[in-house]
């Protein structure tokens, strides 16, 4: 569990998610209900208290009418730019990790980029 200060990219997503919201005239506890999901629940999720599934990401931004790469990463996408399913899949799930889940991600990215560039050569 993650300690009480709000993680940044956390704070930027309910940033996000509370303009989608208010542009939709939603309030939060009523996307809350639209979700199947109780207050608490949701708010675990907009604290990162609990990681949000991507499922829930993808049925967020379809209800609010917005890219889910925009609501979950702050980015706006062109059609040349636009992440494949798997891309937005494996981002989803970095994004919402602690520093230390982030930090094994990235050292095992490089050190694999290193070793396909090696063999490359």
């Amino acid at each position: 569990m993650r300690g009480m200060d709000t993680p940044p990219l956390y704070e930027a997503f309910k940033k996000r998610l509370t303009m989608a919201c208010k542009e939709r005239g939603l309030k939060q506890k009523e996307l809350a209900a639209q979700l199947g999901i109780n207050n608490t629940t949701f708010s675990h999720y907009t604290t990162g208290t609990t990681s949000i599934p991507l499922g829930l990401l993808l049925r967020i931004a379809d209800i609010l009418q917005v890219s889910p790469v925009w609501l979950g990463f702050g980015n706006q996408e062109t059609e040349e730019d636009a992440l494949l399913p798997d891309e937005q899949y494996f981002l989803a799930r970095f994004h919402f990790l602690d520093n230390r889940g982030q930090e094994m991600i990235w050292a095992m990215l490089e050190q694999e980029y290193e070793h396909a560039r090696k063999a490359d050569a």
